[in-house]
C-alpha cells in the first residue's frame, strides 16, 4: 500500500511537471529552441550521470542477481511482444511503425525519473539493466524491422552516451570503486536534474501537439491500449507464474 501511495504521488509530481513545460511554451516564456537545448541536457548529462551513479554502491551478491534478472527479464518481455505483434500483424493490420511502437517503449524518459522518485537513485541500476538490453533491441531489430535494413554500425550501439554510462559504471561496481566527495555531490546533483529535465521537455513537446488528432485517432489509441495494458498484463502475467516475487533475495556479499 505504501509502495502504491509514493508510485501516485511521483505519477503526479511527474504530471506537474509536464504541465510546467507545457505552460512555458503557451505562454511564450521560452521559444522553440528550448526543447532542443533542454532535452540535449537531459540526453547528454542527467541520463548517464543517473545511469552511472546508479552503480557507485557496495557490490554484493543480492544486487548483482538483481541485475542479471532485470536483463533477463528484458530479453524475456521483448521477445513476447515481439511475438504477439507478429501474431496480431494480420488480423489487426498492424504497420511496421505500429509494431515498433508497441514493442518498444520510452523508458530512458519515463520509467528511469519514476524509479528515482518512488525507489530511490540507487534502484536506477535495475533499471540499466533493462535499457542496456532494450537499446541493443532498438538499434538491431528495431531498426531493421522499421527500415528494412540490418544495422551496419554495431560499433555505434555499445558507443552511445548512455551506454558508456552504463559500461563505467558497471565497472566501477564490479571493483567497487569509490569516487572522491567532490564528484560523487557532482554526481548526485546531476542525477537529480533528471526528472525535472524529462518532464519539462515531454511537456513542451506536447504543447506543440495537436492532442484532438491523437484522442479522436482510432489507430493511435489501439497501439497505446496494447503498449500500456496489454503488454504490462502479460508481463505481470508471466512474473506471476514464474514465482519471482516469492523468491528469498541473497543478502550475503561477495
Amino acid at each position: 500500500m505504501a509502495l502504491s501511495l509514493s508510485l501516485i504521488r511521483s505519477i503526479s509530481v511527474m504530471f506537474l511537471m509536464i504541465l510546467v513545460g507545457a505552460a512555458l511554451i503557451k505562454t511564450k516564456v521560452v521559444g522553440d529552441e528550448a526543447v532542443e537545448v533542454l532535452t540535449k541536457v537531459h540526453i547528454y548529462v542527467s541520463s548517464p550521470a543517473s545511469l552511472f551513479n546508479a552503480f557507485l554502491i557496495e557490490l554484493n551478491r543480492q544486487t548483482l542477481m538483481g541485475l542479471g534478472l532485470a536483463m533477463a527479464a528484458s530479453l524475456v518481455s521483448h521477445a513476447l511482444i515481439i511475438g504477439m505483434t507478429r501474431l496480431l500483424r494480420k488480423p489487426l493490420k498492424l504497420t511496421t511503425m505500429e509494431r515498433g511502437s508497441i514493442i518498444y517503449s520510452n523508458a530512458g524518459n519515463l520509467v528511469i525519473p519514476l524509479v528515482q522518485m518512488t525507489l530511490g537513485p540507487e534502484m536506477v541500476i535495475y533499471t540499466s539493466g533493462y535499457l542496456f538490453v532494450s537499446t541493443i533491441l532498438v538499434w538491431t531489430h528495431g531498426k531493421t524491422l522499421l527500415s528494412g535494413k540490418k544495422p551496419d554500425n554495431y560499433f555505434k550501439i555499445f558507443t552511445s552516451v548512455n551506454m558508456l554510462a552504463i559500461f563505467a559504471g558497471l565497472i566501477c561496481f564490479l571493483l567497487n570503486v569509490r569516487l572522491p566527495s567532490v564528484l560523487d555531490g557532482t554526481l548526485d546533483a546531476l542525477s537529480a536534474t533528471l526528472a525535472p529535465t524529462a518532464m519539462l521537455s515531454v511537456g513542451m513537446i506536447l504543447a506543440k501537439e495537436d492532442l484532438r488528432k491523437v484522442l479522436l485517432n482510432g489507430r493511435a489509441l489501439m497501439v497505446n491500449f496494447f503498449r500500456l495494458v496489454v503488454c504490462p498484463l502479460l508481463m505481470l502475467a508471466v512474473i506471476l507464474a514464474c514465482g519471482i516475487t516469492r523468491a528469498r533475495p541473497w543478502t550475503a556479499p561477495i
